[in-house]
Formats: structure tokens, C-alpha cells, sequence
């Protein structure tokens, strides 16, 4: 289809939309549009356009159809369209191809998917180039369901504050010496709600999120060194004498080939090519059909090797303190294979949220150089007290089933654990100065959670609930009679599970569904609850941040500073009367003359006359 006739095919649907808004004949996606005060006549339609740029929307509204059902696997690939209203003026209409999305969250009702748009009839080779706002252009997204959370969008409250985090630093590319790269690249996820109908009925509240691209990351495709690993990786999977290969995907560089060959009757027949659905040992110059003149199999090799030598940095480490190598040597040892900034930040922010999944499957890994590597948070689902098990939220002191605050445990899975032993001064610091700024508070993570909720709106929440009415989410926590919850997770390692055919007497322990549980009278068969489940407030979130980071402000050894310059994210308008400028990490700023104007080029903290303390960068 030439481009003249696509775009009078888009008007010709347009007007078909139009018409039936007229005749009344509409459905619910339809009806809502109208009632958001949207008019199909005055919007931008950017339907026969290959190249999208808006910005970021606050809450966008999607209508799916085209198909019958939502995707159940990552690989349906099910032909469909999106209507996309962004409630700003914009609209578009695109072909897609839609999977679901995820590992573990496969098993949920509401499930994750992922969305390529479609320039051709769903061959996928001619695809939308879209901008939103500050992020990198894509031609696909993940969509979020975030089944266990009752705000449907905690985990981009994360992301938020974690930007933050990072604004007073030099960026992952700038610490790796890159000169020329996408500056829209921020090497994590973010996201803004969307209201999902299928075929003109509301499905649910989704994240509208970045996925785990290279263009994100600032990777090349095609170089051996540009390498981004995700998936479980730990001390036992892949910072060990053998490598898992099954238990992570190399995600860069793409197109390349498996060690194991394609075969039929056990009989291989060609090389074949990686899946990182189902991962496994790259291909080297042992594989059978190894060919030196391909430069997919040499690219494959190469980097496989730089994994290999990435997979023995933390033996090489130990093994220099076990010689009682300098600390110097070791920390030096260290630096020359890790983004240590990076780590400590990742670790500051895994305490503050209780991040306790991220220390083996939900953390990024990549490199671009295949020297120094460097990590970033990802699927922040289980922080805040949110478990994976999703049968109660946890308290601020506990991370999880016997697991305290600090994390120690989980910390010491991988490459952190050189962080958390030979950089805790920095760490302390590190924290102190991003608790002087007010960066890590529970006001600036509750200021972005309400912007969540508002933009949502408690009509769509009311709309989530009575569809996804069986979600653990938005449920309760009924005892059956003699049982009673214990909140502390106190010595639940030692605690033995329930068991069905042992009779249970008053003051009696046992764990079941990740709590603890005490019999208040002798009972013997019956389970210690009927139902798990829980429904997440305001003030249960601001509680637990309120005490965890009292928690972590002794466990690091903060104190606040009176003089400290403080940032408030509540207003985006400087007061027109600056009196002071201070660096980023507190200390004032003597411009002689020129007090009245800001200083050369950089980010500064301005104190204000009203007292309020801004950001500005230039």
C-alpha cells in the first residue's frame, strides 16, 4: 500500500470512529474517550506516520483489537492493532505484534505484554520509530500489569526516585569513557499509566514502559564488547568455576549462535541460532559447525570469551585478599572491573526500598568495553514491603522471610559484595549526601506515588477491581479459627512449615504462605488461613519508608546535617530572588560580584528568599 492510499485507509477509520460515536452505537473505550472531553475531529492523527513524536503523557488510553484474547506466552505473536489516545491532542492507529511479557509473572491472571508496531501487515520488518518525552525512540514496548501491586505502579516510583539518584552524578557512558553516544539513554526502565481495552472493553491499568533495549542502554549491536547480560546471575550461576548459560540472556549483541547445533533424531544437521527465550551456552570455535569466515559464529566466540572473563573477576578478587594483597591493590583490582559508583547507588537504593529481588535474576548487567562492568536495577515489584509470593506485605525491618534490613545475604550474591566490604565509607557518604539533598525521603517517593494514583484516577482503579476482582492485591488476610498471624519474620528459618496431619497446641509456631503463624488452641488439620492477600494505602507506604529509612539512616550512620541544602520536588517555580549557590554536595559557593547571577556552566543548588532550595542546570 503506497503511502496515499494508507493515509486516506487511516481517515477512512477515523471517520468510521467518528460515525459510530454519532449513532451512538459504542462501546466502552468509545464512551470513555467521549467522557474525557476528547474530539476526534481535533486531534493530531498521526496514523500514517513511520516517525512519532509526543510528549510524555500522563495517562494514555489504548484500545486493542483485532484479536480475541490477550497473549499468554512470549512468543503468540498475535497479530493485532492499537488505537493509542494520549490525552494531549494525540492519537495514532497501528498494526502490532503482541506477546505476553515476563518470567514469573507468566503465571498471573493479568499478564505482562510487549508491543512492536508495525509499519507492514505484521511481518515486522518495517517498523514505527516513536519518541515520548525524554526517552530514546522505539519501535516496541513492555506494558506492565503489576498484578501485585495494589497502586498498579510502584515499581516506576522506583525508577523515578533512582533517576534522581543519579542526576549529580556523570553518567554509566561519560564513567566509561564514552565521548559520542544517545544522551536520552538512562540504562533503566521508566514508565506512565495506560488504561488497556480490548476490543472496546476495559482489560486493566497498565505501565506503558521502556523494555530492555540496546538504544537505552547506548549498545551497538554488532560489537563484541557492547554486552548487556539479564536474567539469574549470581555467585552460583555465573560468578563461579562454571557458567549457567541457561539461567541468563545475552540480550547484546544480537544475532548470534548457540554452542549446541540444530538436530533432528539426536542427529545434528546446522548451527543454531541463539533464542534468548531459552538461553544457552554460546558458540565457540569448539562448536561442530564453527565457521571462521562467519562473522556471526566469530562474534559469538568473541563474546562468549568476555563473558568467560567477566564470569572469573570476583574469583580473581577473593584470591588477591586471600594472598592478603594491600587494600589499595585489591580496591584497585576492583575499579579497573567495576563501576563502583554504580554499585554503591544500586545498593543505597536496594536498602531504601528493601530491592531485595534485585541480587540475582532482577538486576542489569553490561559493559562497553568488556573491562569494567556496570549494573542497573530492573522489575522493581518486590520493594516498598512487597514480597514475590504476594501473600502479605512485609514490615520495614524485615526484607523478606528471615532476611533483616541491611540485606547482607543478598548483597553478597555478586560483584556488591566487594562494594559493601571495601567501600562502606563511601556507601555512608555516599547516602548522607543524598539524604542532605532530600533525594532519599519519603516525602519525594510519596510525591511521585500520588502523581501515579492521580493520574490514574479512582474510577479506573474501581474499573482494575471489580475485573480483576480475585487479585491478592486488593484482598484481605482471613485467620481460620485457633490461628493467629504473627507480624515479625523473628527465626522463621527454624520454624518448620505447616503440616496437615500434626496436631498443633496453644503457643505452637509454624510457617505457612511466608509468614509465621501460633496456634491459639489445639487444632489439627485445618490450614492457619483461609485467604491471603492485603490492600495497599498511602499510609502504610509513607509508615514504612518513614521507618525504613530511619532504619538505614542508624544501620549507615546518618545524621542530618543542619546546614545541609535541602531540594524539595514539590515546586517546579523558582522564586524570583536567589541568595545563595552551594554544589551539589552542600558546600557554598563564593562568586564575588556576581551573586546575583548563576554561575558557569554545571548543576548548582540555589538557596531561594522564601527558603526553599532548586536545582539548576546549565
Amino acid at each position: 500500500m503506497d503511502k496515499t492510499l494508507r493515509k486516506f485507509f487511516v481517515q477512512i477509520m477515523l471517520l468510521v470512529s467518528l460515525c459510530s460515536f454519532a449513532e451512538g452505537d459504542t462501546t466502552a473505550f468509545q464512551r470513555r474517550i467521549t467522557e474525557l472531553g476528547i474530539k476526534l475531529s481535533e486531534l493530531n492523527d498521526y496514523s500514517a506516520k513511520a516517525k512519532i513524536k509526543i510528549a510524555m503523557p500522563q495517562c494514555a488510553y489504548i484500545n486493542i483489537t483485532s484479536i480475541s484474547c490477550m497473549p499468554t506466552t512470549n512468543t503468540d505473536n498475535f497479530h493485532a492493532v492499537m488505537e493509542v489516545y494520549d490525552c494531549q491532542s494525540n492519537y495514532f492507529r497501528k498494526n502490532i505484534l503482541l506477546n505476553a511479557q515476563g518470567n514469573s509473572s507468566l503465571d498471573f491472571p493479568k499478564k505482562n505484554f510487549a508491543v512492536d508496531f508495525c509499519e507492514d501487515k505484521w511481518i515486522g520488518e518495517k517498523t514505527t520509530d516513536i519518541s515520548i518525552g525524554d526517552w530514546v525512540s522505539q519501535d516496541a514496548f513492555h506494558f506492565k500489569a503489576y498484578y501485585n501491586d495494589t497502586f498498579r505502579g510502584i515499581a516506576v516510583v522506583g525508577y523515578k526516585v533512582f533517576a534522581d539518584m543519579l542526576s549529580g552524578r556523570s553518567t554509566y557512558q561519560d564513567r566509561a569513557g564514552l565521548t559520542d553516544y544517545n544522551k536520552k539513554a538512562r540504562c533503566f526502565p521508566d514508565g506512565f499509566p495506560c488504561i488497556v481495552y480490548l476490543n472496546g472493553d476495559f482489560y486493566g491499568i497498565y505501565s506503558w514502559q521502556l523494555k530492555k533495549h540496546r538504544k537505552n542502554m547506548s549498545l551497538e549491536k554488532n560489537v563484541a564488547t557492547n554486552i548487556h547480560l539479564d536474567g539469574h546471575m549470581n555467585t552460583t550461576r555465573l560468578w563461579n568455576d562454571s557458567i549457567q548459560w541457561s539461567s541468563f540472556e545475552v540480550r547484546n549483541p544480537k544475532k548470534l549462535y548457540s554452542q549446541e547445533p540444530m538436530s533432528y533424531d539426536s542427529i545434528p544437521y546446522r548451527a543454531k541460532e541463539y533464542d534468548g527465550d531459552k538461553p544457552d551456552e554460546l558458540m565457540d570455535e569448539h562448536s561442530q559447525f564453527y565457521d571462521p569466515t562467519n562473522e556471526k559464529h566469530v562474534l559469538s566466540a568473541q563474546v562468549k570469551a568476555n563473558i568467560i572473563t567477566f564470569s572469573k573477576y570476583m574469583k580473581e578478587i577473593n584470591q588477591l585478599s586471600a594472598n592478603n594483597a594491600p587494600t589499595n591493590v585489591i580496591k584497585s583490582a576492583i575499579e579497573e572491573r567495576f563501576d563502583v559508583p554504580g554499585m554503591i547507588d544500586y545498593i543505597i537504593f536496594s536498602l531504601v526500598t528493601a530491592n531485595y529481588d534485585g541480587f540475582s535474576k532482577n538486576w542489569q548487567w553490561f559493559t562497553y568495553d568488556a573491562k569494567k562492568w556496570f549494573v542497573t536495577p530492573y522489575d522493581l515489584d518486590c520493594t516498598f514491603g512487597y514480597e514475590d509470593t504476594a501473600y502479605r506485605l512485609c514490615l520495614p525491618e524485615w526484607t523478606e522471610q528471615w532476611s533483616s534490613h541491611n540485606m547482607r545475604s543478598y548483597i553478597n550474591n555478586g560483584p556488591t559484595a566487594f562494594a559493601q566490604k571495601y567501600y562502606m565509607p563511601e556507601i555512608k557518604a555516599r547516602y548522607a549526601q543524598l539524604r542532605d539533598q532530600q533525594i532519599l525521603t519519603p516525602e519525594r517517593f510519596m510525591q511521585y506515588l500520588r502523581q501515579w494514583c492521580d493520574a490514574i484516577g479512582a474510577d479506573n482503579y474501581e474499573l482494575e477491581w471489580e475485573h480483576w476482582y480475585k487479585c491478592r492485591a486488593h484482598s484481605e488476610i482471613i485467620t481460620n479459627d485457633n490461628w493467629q498471624m504473627i507480624e515479625s519474620y523473628a527465626n522463621y528459618i527454624n520454624i518448620k512449615p505447616y503440616n496437615a496431619d500434626s496436631t498443633y497446641i496453644a503457643g505452637d509456631l509454624c510457617t505457612y504462605k511466608s509468614a509465621i503463624w501460633e496456634a491459639t488452641d489445639s487444632v489439627s488439620g485445618i490450614e492457619p488461613a483461609k485467604q491471603m492477600g492485603y490492600t495497599d494505602t498511602y499510609d502504610r507506604i509513607e509508615d514504612w519508608l518513614t521507618k525504613r529509612i530511619a532504619l538505614e539512616d542508624e544501620y549507615l550512620e546518618y545524621s542530618p546535617n543542619s546546614t545541609s541544602i535541602t531540594q524539595h520536588p514539590t515546586t517546579n517555580t523558582y522564586s524570583p530572588t536567589p541568595t545563595a549557590y552551594y554544589n551539589l554536595a552542600g558546600q557554598p559557593l563564593h562568586l564575588g560580584n556576581r551573586e546575583k547571577g548563576c554561575p558557569s556552566p554545571g548543576i548548582y543548588i540555589i538557596r531561594m528568599n522564601d527558603g526553599t532550595t532548586r536545582k539548576r542546570i546549565r
